[in-house]
């Protein structure tokens, strides 16, 4: 499993009074014992709604997708491409997709290989060429959605953590300039924000620049998504999570015939009712991250591999 989901599951496990074997090291696969049950994962928690489920749905956002729009689920308008032969139709396509647009791979996850702010035809096929190495391109774009983007963790028919995922920002000082206070927040961050076309325009927006000294107190967003590697940071909003968005996080996980499922939500606010507003539900995770909901930037740490495990063991 992953070292940061590793961390938080084993002393969850620890806490409960199970214990976890290392089965194969290098192949990340372990057995976790617990009230006299075992069962073993491999990475992350998978947990299919039936034994005749694929689990694979989720790994692909057009099937995903396509799946959610059968169910009347809001997601965003997007087209998908896969070989040259539909990539000719993109500039028709785009017609019916509202600008700007997202670019990102059908299959992904961790915000890897996503482009946002995409103006045009002419900036989608740029960015859509930077990705191209063969005939098969494998892409999706879409109409990029605006407001707050939560990861809602459904496990069953609840939501066991919910976050707001904040992307990364620096704050003014009327001293510094913006490429030194990235470069000062970012002294410790796993990856650094590239100096390219997509942070000059998303500065240009704010009237800033890199070489611009932003006022005292000033918030620049420094990215379009959610990165916490690049500094992002998260809200706790597990207790606060109106109904009704549990209920269509619920719906979404189990139509990919999931139990468990890391969904990704843009609405205005999670704490209100859904028909108040809009929303979309950009993917479902079906090997969602764990360590995010123990280490929120504010607020409350949910243990949700104590849920998980008591969940299966339950199950089995």
């Amino acid at each position: 499993m992953t070292e940061q989901n590793a961390k938080y599951i084993l002393q969850s496990i620890h806490n409960m009074g199970g214990k976890i074997e290392i089965i194969n090291a290098k192949k990340n696969i372990y057995r976790i014992n617990y009230k006299n049950k075992s069962f073993l994962i491999s990475r992350k928690f998978v947990i299919r709604d039936s034994i005749a489920s694929t689990g694979e749905l989720a790994l692909n956002k057009d099937v995903t997708q396509q799946l959610l729009i059968l169910k009347n689920i809001n997601v965003p308008k997007s087209f998908f491409i896969y070989d040259q032969s539909n990539l000719s139709k993109l500039k028709t396509a785009l017609k019916k997709i509202k600008p700007p647009y997202v670019i990102k791979p059908l299959r992904g996850s961790n915000s890897k290989g996503v482009f946002t702010n995409i103006k045009n035809y002419k900036e989608a096929i740029k960015q859509i060429n930077n990705k191209q190495t063969n005939q098969k391109i494998n892409i999706l774009i879409q109409e990029q959605l605006f407001g707050t983007e939560y990861r809602v963790l459904i496990l069953g028919n609840k939501a066991i953590g919910v976050l707001a995922m904040i992307p990364p920002y620096i704050i003014g000082n009327s001293k510094n300039t913006v490429i030194e206070l990235i470069t000062k927040k970012q002294l410790h961050t796993k990856k650094k924000t590239k100096l390219d076309n997509h942070l000059y325009s998303l500065l240009k927006k704010q009237n800033e620049s890199v070489n611009s000294i932003p006022k005292n107190n000033k918030k620049i967003f420094i990215k379009n998504n959610s990165s916490i590697a690049e500094g992002g940071e998260t809200i706790d909003f597990t207790k606060k999570i109106h109904q009704s968005f549990t209920d269509i996080c619920v719906q979404a996980v189990h139509t990919i015939e999931l139990s468990l499922g890391g969904v990704d939500i843009i609405c205005e606010d999670i704490t209100k009712d859904i028909n108040e507003q809009s929303y979309g539900i950009l993917e479902v995770n079906g090997k969602p991250d764990i360590y995010i909901h123990y280490i929120p930037t504010k607020g409350e740490s949910q243990d949700v591999t104590q849920k998980i495990i008591k969940y299966i063991t339950k199950k089995i």
